[in-house]
């Protein structure tokens, strides 16, 4: 009875530091470092754009991070469970200030609230950014061009399938 009790306490004892190794610092085992820095387009600080880090490797390169600039164009990076951090090495950065919402009358509608700012050459070829292990606060995109023109802004609804 002795030997089965050690077993499954040694069993019990195993599941636990199995699962406590896939926990905790947002990145979900992958070696993280604090990010922050600023955006600015053509000069100015660009208020309000959204920054994800995408982990750029192969395989499973870890989860991206997230941050909202503020007046002054400054960001820090998040990880969707609140975490502070980014994945540590190459990324692609992507930057926006489009910003929809759902229409309350049909679930199926989006409208813009905030026009996109970022011109379409950094949306189609993302900048990168390599996240040092030891983190940085002077992660520095300086955006320059012409925001883009025609498209839905101002409100309009835009159609968006939402399956």
């Amino acid at each position: 009875m002795r030997s089965i009790c050690a077993m499954l306490h040694l069993y019990l004892g195993s599941i636990l530091v199995i699962g406590a190794a896939g926990c905790g610092g947002g990145g979900g085992g992958f070696k993280v470092a604090p990010v922050s820095g600023v955006v600015t387009l053509n000069g100015v600080p660009l208020a309000n754009a959204m920054v994800r880090f995408q982990p750029d490797a192969t395989g499973n390169p870890g989860p991206p991070s997230i941050g909202e600039t503020d007046d002054q164009g400054m960001f820090t990076l998040t990880f969707s469970d609140g975490n502070e951090g980014a994945v540590v090495g190459p990324h692609k950065v992507y930057i926006s200030t489009r910003k929809m919402q759902t229409s309350a009358e049909n679930s199926d509608i989006e409208t813009e609230i905030a026009p996109e700012l970022v011109p379409a050459n950094y949306r189609t070829a993302p900048p990168t950014f390599d996240v040092p292990k030891e983190g940085t606060t002077s992660a520095k995109f300086e955006l320059a061009g012409t925001t883009p023109a025609g498209g839905v802004q101002g409100g309009q609804p835009t159609p968006v399938r939402n399956d």
